[in-house]
């Protein structure tokens, strides 16, 4: 068995180290997930990465980071969030008091096969395993991790190393979730001068699209403009709509263009 002192002084620990100083140094950035991703897949290789939200007391999540290509969004997200969602397995896990830290979903951990979730959503993934660490926040929330897998089922061996980092991966997230997204969670009346208060919620690109949204430019234009999908749009528009607790773009524009009362952030899961 490898002790301590072996594990330190390995040559390849210095690379993790390396490693695991960026993702610290990343912490508080919107480009930690897919660092985070690049990070996982060196010992653990997989084909999608999602990061999503569970605001406390909702069944719906929000997405925060994914790296679907744009002609999936609509199996991976349309789909599931307009129905499938209520029927995910993760989702009794994480209503759990004694959940446990890393769900392995496959067809031999759980019975997924003839199940509505499988026949409405999961089979056409095409996936061989999809693992999902499971991430409490201070204030009641959840992050998620979901990683998928098309052509291999995760091994024991990666697994233990998904425990043996939980805890070092959890402290990172904290710090990710309180730069980026806890102010999601205030549900009371802002002061005035929100549209600089609502900024501080959104990503640069998803101000960009806010920007242009509130210039008159519809969806298509949008996915012109920037040069991204349709399906991106909707991708942005939808989270955009989540962060902020509002349904249309009537209120999206109310908000920017100098309506003085705003409503509540609201607990909404639309990605």
């Amino acid at each position: 068995m490898m002790g301590l002192s072996s594990l330190l002084t390995h040559p390849d620990i210095m690379h993790w180290h390396e490693d695991i100083a960026d993702l610290f140094d990343c912490s508080t950035d919107e480009s930690l997930p897919s660092r985070l991703s690049g990070v996982f897949n060196k010992f653990m290789r997989h084909d999608a990465f999602i990061l999503k939200l569970y605001k406390a007391g909702s069944d719906l999540p929000i997405i925060i980071s994914h790296d679907i290509p744009p002609h999936q969004h609509d199996l991976y997200f349309d789909r599931y969030l307009s129905s499938a969602y209520l029927e995910d397995p993760l989702l009794a896990r994480l209503q759990s008091d004694d959940s446990p830290q890393i769900v392995q979903i496959n067809h031999h951990t759980c019975q997924l096969r003839g199940s509505t979730y499988y026949r409405s959503y999961y089979k056409d993934l095409n996936l061989q395993d999809e693992i999902d660490v499971l991430l409490p926040m201070p204030n009641g929330d959840s992050l998620v991790m979901s990683i998928d897998r098309r052509n291999a089922v995760t091994s024991k061996e990666e697994i233990a190393i998904l425990e043996n980092t939980y805890t070092l991966v959890k402290r990172i997230l904290i710090r990710y979730y309180a730069a980026q997204l806890g102010d999601a969670n205030v549900a009371e009346e802002p002061s005035d001068g929100a549209p600089d208060n609502i900024e501080q919620l959104l990503t640069t690109r998803e101000r960009e699209v806010v920007q242009l949204m509130v210039s008159g430019k519809g969806t298509k234009d949008l996915a012109r403009h920037l040069g991204i999908s349709f399906q991106t749009v909707k991708v942005h528009r939808r989270n955009i709509y989540s962060k902020l607790g509002i349904s249309s773009e009537l209120q999206l524009c109310s908000l920017f263009l100098g309506v003085p009362k705003r409503p509540a952030l609201a607990n909404r899961g639309l990605y």
